[in-house]
């Protein structure tokens, strides 16, 4: 049986020792159950868009299964959360791009998942209840001040709501060749392109969970 990780977090309030050896998911998906399938083992992630340390998170369950890893969420009060409730985590408050700098972050309503980012000049859209300057960062940059070295991630996953391409083909793959990826696609359009970049480098398509599509290193 699958348990759901927010059933688990708020009515079982199991501790980590617990639940080592029980098949729990804490994805929206259930894309962490395939992942700790496909990845055996202890290892390293790369997270970007954590959102929450645990409920919706696709790394929870292997955190919990003695995985460890840098996660990169642009949001204060996750980001602050991650640190609180993940002290194996590096946790880096920023967002990913293709240049260093700053732009808006916009918390909308009614729910955090909508929350986006926009360059300065632009105009921000409706239902914007505040916004606050956050920095930017390149891929390149960050795994220049990762606390792992890049040989070390086993898995590199992406959830910035409409940018996981983007970042992507922004990645330095040289050293940097983690065994499988778990990445958001939000339309057909944009899962063709993954599919078709991730499969120039060597990455096969494994499975899709709702609109995140897994891969595995050939």
């Amino acid at each position: 049986m699958v348990v759901g990780g927010w059933f688990v977090e708020k009515k079982l309030r199991v501790k980590e020792r617990e639940i080592r050896n029980v098949r729990f998911s804490f994805s929206a998906n259930g894309e962490d159950v395939f992942l700790d399938t496909l990845l055996a083992g202890a290892g390293c992630y790369l997270e970007i868009g954590g959102h929450q340390p645990v409920t919706g998170s696709n790394t929870y369950l292997l955190y919990l299964r003695g995985w460890q890893g840098l996660v990169v969420e642009p949001n204060p009060k996750h980001a602050a959360e991650f640190a609180r409730r993940r002290n194996r985590d590096q946790v880096i408050e920023a967002a990913i791009c293709d240049s260093e700098g700053e732009v808006w972050y916009d918390e909308v309503q009614p729910h955090d998942s909508a929350n986006q980012i926009r360059p300065l000049a632009a105009p921000p859209g409706p239902h914007v209840v505040r916004s606050r300057k956050i920095r930017t960062m390149t891929m390149e940059r960050l795994l220049q001040i990762s606390q792992f070295a890049p040989e070390q991630f086993r898995l590199f996953c992406i959830d910035a709501e409409g940018c996981d391409l983007q970042i992507l083909r922004s990645t330095p793959w040289g050293r940097f060749r983690p065994e499988a990826i778990c990445v958001e696609a939000l339309d057909r359009i944009s899962r063709d392109e993954t599919i078709g970049f991730l499969g120039q480098l060597g990455y096969q398509f494994q499975s899709a969970s709702g609109p995140s599509l897994i891969f595995r290193r050939s």
